[in-house]
């Protein structure tokens, strides 16, 4: 059974498993990011990374791949969710990655916007007003 904690400092540990999920991508953490993470057994095998401003800004959600499919991001997001107290999410995402487009949707997501900018890519948004 996972646990979930809420982090403000990311570790080596937390920086190691950012890259691990997103090789390609750039990882930057902001002063003002804000982490939730799973840990089981004492390892961290989980993360919800996240700009905490008057909107939330989710950066990245990330799940080791041995822990996939047995609902950490959903606990994650989750956590997030109620975190943000009713206030906006915004997240961006590729399109093809159906398995995250098919959490957020669950969450009450909705698509904002596409971009191709960068590759096929969703904006999606929660907020009280969806």
């Amino acid at each position: 059974m996972a646990i979930i904690e809420y982090v403000r400092t990311p570790t080596k540990e937390l920086f190691d498993l950012l890259r691990g999920c997103f090789p390609f991508s750039g990882v930057r953490v902001r002063p003002d990011d804000s982490f939730f993470v799973a840990r089981e057994n004492g390892a961290l095998i989980g993360f919800a990374h996240f700009t905490d401003k008057n909107k939330i800004y989710l950066r990245g959600l990330g799940i080791s791949h041995v822990y996939r499919n047995q609902g950490l991001g959903t606990a994650l997001l989750g956590a997030v969710v109620e975190h943000c107290g009713g206030r906006e999410i915004i997240l961006t995402t590729e399109t093809a990655n159906l398995s995250a487009v098919k959490l957020y949707h669950k969450f009450g997501f909705a698509t904002h916007k596409t971009s191709n900018r960068m590759g096929p890519y969703l904006q999606m948004k929660l907020s009280p007003f969806n």
